[in-house]
């Protein structure tokens, strides 16, 4: 069980992420490889034209296990992290850290080599809210 201080523990921003990413997962699951190559990021198509790459591929998990273990994450950090910060905010990190993951795979991986997930985004979650303990804001 997650604990929030009375009044805290907002989960309405992080529910639909999770939502968009179970959605996006199961659409991939019934659906053939032509969505999976157009979502997730590959360094060929990203840098032939595929730009979206950079943002859809958070939302594309590659099994079970994958989306299982990113979603049980999203919730636990999203949930504690939407007690600190706006809506605004927290939506800008998850966005931002992802983007930043997706960019930085771009550069440290093989250009054939397909990425997807939202443990970018996900690691912002957890860098926000390590720093605002250490700063005392959230306990």
């Amino acid at each position: 069980m997650f604990y929030f201080p009375r009044g805290q523990g907002k989960t309405s921003t992080t529910l639909a992420l999770v939502a968009a990413n179970v959605l996006i997962f199961i659409l991939l699951l019934v659906g053939d490889n032509v969505p999976l190559l157009l979502l997730a990021q590959t360094g060929e198509l990203f840098f032939a034209g595929a730009y979206w790459q950079i943002f859809t591929a958070m939302f594309v998990h590659f099994d079970l296990l994958h989306i299982a273990f990113n979603m049980f994450a999203l919730v636990y950090f999203g949930r504690l992290d939407e007690s600190s910060y706006s809506g605004g905010e927290y939506l800008a990190i998850y966005f931002g850290a992802g983007i930043l993951g997706n960019v930085a795979s771009l550069f440290l991986l093989p250009a054939n080599v397909t990425t997807g997930g939202a443990s970018g985004a996900i690691f912002g979650l957890v860098g926000t809210y390590v720093a605002s303990t250490r700063k005392g804001g959230t306990s």
